[in-house]
């Protein structure tokens, strides 16, 4: 279980909820069963509309995935593939299709396999990157998903909360009633927002984190399968796939920097 994603979405909930006790608000004012019906239940319908059905039924996993601590691990990965590559200078390329079927990474599995066959390695490169085309376009799509439903869901509180407007306006003789039933009509409009906010948007960004993470990762996969089957020394191989995860670690320092110096420019 990845803490910061669920310690996250309780600390925002708690948030939202405490201001409003303290603001003299009671929790049962934020509680309207029809509305949050209205949001969830239209959110999914809308969301469904906008993909296949084989696609939706894949956002359970994705959900789990965003809230699993799924992320790679480049130094596991690193030393699994110099491994492979002292054990293919020791015993020879052959050697590695019995290591193929120990390996947990199916990718890892199938590149193996290749390095074992003595395929040309810009076959290889070519077969494999494709592989990660493949993996990358599933990573992106659970991002992709809970992008769009974060879309709908704010448009969703506005129709639900316009729905609530009507109905009051239709029974405006009983002024008694009338600010406390704006009030819940408006509800619809903060569920929705809230909902997009505090669940859908974040889980989009979180797995667009991922599949970045994913697709480094199959990178350096590759370029160290590659590097096997051209017989360069496993020494050498650690040194060229550790400098492409730093290079990557510096690269999204340098962004976060950018955003930082653009922030306080502002």
């Amino acid at each position: 279980m990845d803490l910061a994603s669920l310690l996250g979405l309780l600390l925002a909930i708690f948030s939202l909820l405490f201001s409003e006790i303290i603001t003299g608000g009671s929790l049962a004012a934020l509680l309207n069963i029809s509305a949050f019906i209205l949001i969830i239940g239209g959110t999914i319908g809308s969301t469904m509309i906008s993909y296949s059905m084989k696609e939706i039924m894949q956002l359970p996993s994705f959900l789990v995935k965003a809230f699993k601590n799924s992320e790679p691990n480049f130094n596991n990965i690193i030393d699994e593939i110099v491994r492979y590559a002292e054990i293919a200078r020791k015993e020879g390329l052959l050697s590695l299709e019995s290591k193929a079927s120990a390996s947990s990474d199916k990718f890892i599995a199938h590149g193996l396999m290749l390095v074992s066959d003595a395929v040309e390695t810009d076959y290889m490169e070519l077969i494999l990157s494709s592989e990660i085309a493949k993996r990358q376009r599933h990573e992106r799509l659970g991002a992709e998903i809970m992008g769009t439903a974060g879309g709908y869901s704010p448009t969703m509180g506005i129709i639900g909360t316009v729905m609530g407007l009507v109905h009051v306006l239709g029974n405006i003789s009983n002024t008694d009633e009338l600010a406390a039933s704006i009030a819940v009509a408006f509800l619809a409009t903060f569920y929705g927002i809230g909902i997009a906010n505090l669940f859908w948007l974040p889980l989009s960004g979180k797995l667009n984190r991922l599949a970045k993470q994913q697709k480094l990762a199959d990178e350096i996969i590759l370029e160290g399968l590659i590097a096997i089957a051209e017989g360069k020394s496993p020494k050498l191989i650690e040194e060229q796939l550790k400098s492409m995860a730093l290079s990557e670690d510096m690269a999204q320092a340098r962004d976060r920097e950018t955003i930082v110096s653009a922030q306080g420019s502002d």
